[in-house]
Order: C-alpha cells, then sequence, then structure tokens
C-alpha cells in the first residue's frame, strides 16, 4: 500500500517545481528592470524551492520502489532523510537571511522600486496560496511525508511573503525603511525556531523512537498478567511511521494453552491497546511463548 501510495503522487512534487520555476522567471525579469536586491534575494529563494521540489521528486521515485532482497521493508525512510536535509537548508538559509536583514539596518539600505516589488510580491503570494491549497489537499489524501514536508515548505514562503507585503505597505505609507528589515528579521527568527521543532520530530521518527503510549501499554500487559491470563510479556519494543504505529511483543502462556485461547487473548490486548489513539492506524505484532525467553530484560517493566 506504501509503494502504491508514493508512486501514484510523483506528480505532486512536478506541479510545484513548475510553479517555482515561473515564479523565479517572474522575479527575475522584475530585478532586471528595476535592480532591486531584495528582488534578487526573492529570486534567489525561488531557485532553492525549484531545487527542493525536484529533489522531493526523486525522493518519492526512489522510495516508491517495491521491496526486495536487500530492503526487505522497501526504501521509505529515504523520506524522512530527505526531509531533515531540506530542513537543514531552510535553516540555514534562514541565517543568511537573518545575517542579510542584519547588515542591510545596520547600513541604513533603503528599498528600490517599491511600486513592482509590490506587485510581484501580490502575485507570488495568489499563486503560492492555491500552490499551498492543492498540497494541503494531495497530503491529505496521501498522508505521504514528503508531500506534507513541501506542503510546510510553501506555507513558510506564503507566511514570509505575506511579511513583505505588509511591510513594503508600511513603508510605501511611512517611509520608514526599517520596518521592513525588522519584520523579516522576526519572521525568520520564528521559522527558524519553529523548524527546530519540527526537526527534532522527525529525528526521532527515523531513530524509532518509542512512542508516547509505551507506559500506557505496559500497563496493559501488566493488567492481563493480574487476571492471570498470560503468565508474563517481554520484549515490548513501539515506534511510529507517520500516522501508523507498530508495538511488538512476546507473552508467556501456560503450554497446555489452545491455540484458539492464545488468539483470543491476543485480539483483547489489541483492542485494549488500539484504543489509546483510535485517529492512528496500529499494526501490533504479538507472539505467544511457552517460556519466558526474553532479550531485553532490562525493558521489561519499563
Amino acid at each position: 500500500m506504501k509503494q502504491q501510495i508514493n508512486k501514484s503522487y510523483q506528480k505532486v512534487p512536478l506541479i510545484a517545481t513548475i510553479v517555482s520555476i515561473f515564479l523565479t522567471l517572474i522575479k527575475f525579469i522584475a530585478w532586471i528592470l528595476s535592480g532591486s536586491v531584495l528582488l534578487l534575494s526573492s529570486a534567489i529563494d525561488s531557485i532553492l524551492d525549484v531545487w527542493m521540489s525536484i529533489f522531493n521528486y526523486f525522493v518519492l521515485k526512489l522510495s516508491s520502489k517495491p521491496v526486495d532482497i536487500q530492503f526487505n521493508y522497501g526504501k521509505w525512510k529515504v523520506e524522512w532523510i530527505a526531509t531533515v536535509i531540506e530542513w537543514t537548508i531552510i535553516i540555514l538559509s534562514g541565517v543568511y537571511i537573518i545575517y542579510e536583514s542584519i547588515k542591510k539596518l545596520i547600513y541604513k539600505e533603503t528599498i528600490t522600486h517599491l511600486d513592482l516589488w509590490i506587485y510581484v510580491i501580490i502575485f507570488s503570494i495568489i499563486l503560492v496560496w492555491f500552490l499551498v491549497w492543492y498540497l494541503s489537499y494531495m497530503a491529505k489524501k496521501s498522508w505521504n511525508i514528503v508531500i506534507k514536508n513541501d506542503l510546510l515548505h510553501y506555507k513558510i514562503d506564503l507566511f514570509t511573503n505575506i511579511i513583505v507585503i505588509f511591510s513594503l505597505i508600511i513603508v510605501h505609507f511611512t517611509g520608514f525603511d526599517f520596518v521592513d528589515f525588522w519584520l523579516w528579521l522576526f519572521a525568520w527568527i520564528y521559522i527558524i525556531f519553529e523548524s527546530f521543532k519540527l526537526m527534532k520530530k522527525w529525528i526521532w521518527i527515523l531513530l524509532d523512537k518509542a512512542l508516547e503510549e509505551r507506559k500506557k501499554i505496559t500497563k496493559i500487559l501488566d493488567n492481563f498478567v493480574k487476571k492471570n491470563i498470560i503468565h508474563s510479556w517481554h520484549d515490548l519494543k513501539t515506534r511510529k511511521w507517520w500516522i501508523f504505529k507498530f508495538v511488538e511483543f512476546h507473552f508467556v502462556v501456560d503450554p497446555n494453552t489452545t491455540i484458539k485461547t492464545a488468539h483470543d487473548v491476543i485480539d483483547n490486548i489489541k483492542k485494549k491497546i488500539e484504543k489509546l489513539d483510535k485517529k492512528s492506524v496500529w499494526e501490533i505484532i504479538v507472539h505467544a511463548d511457552w517460556k519466558d525467553d526474553s532479550k531485553f530484560k532490562e525493558l521489561k517493566k519499563t
């Protein structure tokens, strides 16, 4: 299912790429006509958008390849690796933009060709808004992290363009050029801060960090032990991928227990665990043992 979803939505980054190329051309033409440094900076930012959307296309293409003898679970984790790389680039570009903002503020540089700059940004806002709407629709439909990543990226573009147009209107009516730089500076400080939080979340998922519900799952298993339905449990392992949550553990039953009885116990445990988060898709793998052969005894009751 995962592979089919990826292959079906490979066209999404291509559409984002076409929009970004169009915006890049418009901004470069406006820069040539005006000579505005801000328009050049915006055009360079659009080039980054083009690169990231093309990168996402190839990531989707790679992750959609079927499982093989070397990659038994597929190559979907490349999506999370790509996400960390892209947001690292966004953070670094944000640091550079903050540096440029501070430099412009110190040297009191003025904004040139204000009218042309305003028209270009308004056009960018309209086009990027439609792209964000499209990506949002496709992200909900596909549950794909690459498309979701592209959506977050263009939401940042939309946010920064709105900040820019707001600041330019203030500059137009007041003549206070410093307003533009302060708003730009604070906007990117906020973006960098939020980017770090997202990166932390995605890195934990990439490293298969245990579920937040782990303690609740151990309580559920302990309750089954108290009811004498199972003798003990061990080797609990949990992780998450997107909306999917994976749980794996062993439980010990009497050697004379029938397959039907063990199966009924497993079903009851699964139902209890799935109730912890009804919005997620649970994949629960349970192994019945006739004796405790735990490999990770230190994790048994944690």
